[in-house]
């Protein structure tokens, strides 16, 4: 409290006594609310500015400098925070507001992929033009979270009594498998939620309620080092890696694809083995990576590939090969009438005049984590998928503000529908 006191002394916010209003969602207070979230524009562009300029590059990954605008902004509003890290500079920030049930956590990442070359406009330098705001991270997932926050000041300036707590979490290392971000966070109980929407990249109409399953295998072959000049006297182990991943190349796994998942897919991400051209190779090693369907089960996979190991491993004499889980997430959805999914559906229409679709992710998100936690999440926000990683990313600013919107809706609906429920 008195870390926060300061900070809003420094930052020159004066506490104000406002009128609270109790929560009932008029129509005129649904049109008040998206109103503030227009007159928000130039807020929203210039909060993406300087989320973008953080250069939150993982690896190797320091979220510190993007966290710190986060949390400018949480005090602001009036939120409670909490900043955890697992690593110095690996920085989560967690805001509160309202209090008690029901539980709603807006989430999206602060950490973003390196910019690589083909750029036409400074990476982390924001560009806006043509209604987009150009650089690393205005899709994936900084233009999410500037929504997020977008709608938490709309909410806090309708001065509502909240019948329930958003939780606004801002979460590292999304991009290297979340172990210092989402996953430490609901290991270690420092969030919990009833619903949680997922910063996502739907163009704000499209809800992503379903996710593949991911499979991370490592193979090895061990052989027998022997001098270049006499390799009849070793074991190669490339050699019999290159033989082996030939053939599990050609594995085909025959079921149908999912509606909104798609298809079974495998890719042979790394290879490694020798340490010098003179020397037979002992050791090589392969990564491969596998997303799955609920059509196929991870034993299946395994056993499918295992049986293509030991065959191979017969073959070549002298080398042994060993197949290992690296990573292992089931695939992940939530129900389609969940009320979650319908108050998400029932706000694009509003907002947009568009009907929702529902459709699945390919890649893994913080919405299986949420999931696999006990957690109902569904992905959604401003920006296209396919922006993703790419040089000249790019987010709309109308989705933004529109992803702002239908966010403060649902969050609204929802503790309207809670207070309506019967208590038992």
């Amino acid at each position: 409290e008195a870390f926060t006191a300061a900070a809003k002394l420094i930052l020159g916010i004066k506490e104000e006594k406002a009128k609270v209003t109790p929560l009932k969602l008029t129509p005129e207070m649904r049109k008040r609310l998206t109103e503030i979230i227009d007159e928000g524009e130039n807020y929203a562009v210039n909060l993406l500015r300087d989320l973008i300029s953080a250069q939150s590059v993982n690896p190797p990954g320091y979220e510190q400098s993007a966290a710190e605008i986060v949390l400018g902004e949480l005090y602001r509003i009036g939120a409670q925070t909490e900043i955890y890290e697992k690593k110095e500079g690996r920085t989560n920030v967690i805001g509160r507001l309202g209090e008690g049930e029901p539980k709603i956590m807006l989430a999206a990442h602060l950490d973003v992929v390196t910019p690589g070359d083909g750029w036409m406009y400074p990476p982390f330098r924001a560009t806006v033009k043509d209604g987009y705001v150009i650089g690393r991270g205005s899709v994936d997932a900084k233009g999410p979270l500037t929504s997020m926050l977008l709608a938490l000041h709309a909410i806090k300036k309708l001065n509502l009594q909240l019948d329930g707590t958003v939780l606004l979490v801002a979460t590292a290392d999304e991009e290297v498998a979340g172990e210092l971000g989402i996953k430490s966070l609901l290991r270690e109980r420092k969030i919990n939620a009833d619903y949680a929407i997922i910063g996502g990249n739907t163009r704000s109409k499209d809800i992503c309620v379903a996710e593949r399953g991911l499979l991370w295998l490592k193979v090895t072959c061990r052989g027998r080092s022997a001098h270049a000049s006499t390799p009849q006297e070793g074991a190669n182990a490339v050699q019999a890696l290159v033989r082996l991943l030939g053939r599990i190349s050609e594995v085909k796994f025959d079921v149908p694809p999912h509606p909104l998942m798609g298809e079974v897919t495998m890719n042979i991400g790394t290879i490694q083995g020798g340490i010098g051209v003179n020397i037979v190779p002992d050791k090589a090693e392969a990564a491969i990576d596998i997303r799955y369907t609920p059509a196929i089960k991870e034993e299946e996979i395994i056993s499918r590939l295992t049986e293509v190991v030991r065959k191979t491993e017969e073959e070549i004499k002298g080398v042994e090969i060993s197949l290992d889980i690296i990573l292992s997430e089931p695939p992940t959805e939530i129900p389609q009438n969940h009320p979650l999914i319908q108050t998400l559906k029932k706000n694009v229409k509003e907002i947009t005049g568009e009907d929702a679709k529902l459709v699945g992710e390919r890649e893994v998100t913080m919405t299986k984590v949420c999931i696999l936690n006990g957690i109902p999440a569904a992905s959604f926000g401003p920006g296209e998928g396919e922006q993703k990683h790419k040089p000249n990313e790019k987010v709309s600013i109308k989705e933004i503000l529109e992803a702002a919107k239908i966010i403060a809706l649902t969050v609204l609906d929802l503790f309207s529908q809670a207070k309506q429920q019967p208590q038992t």
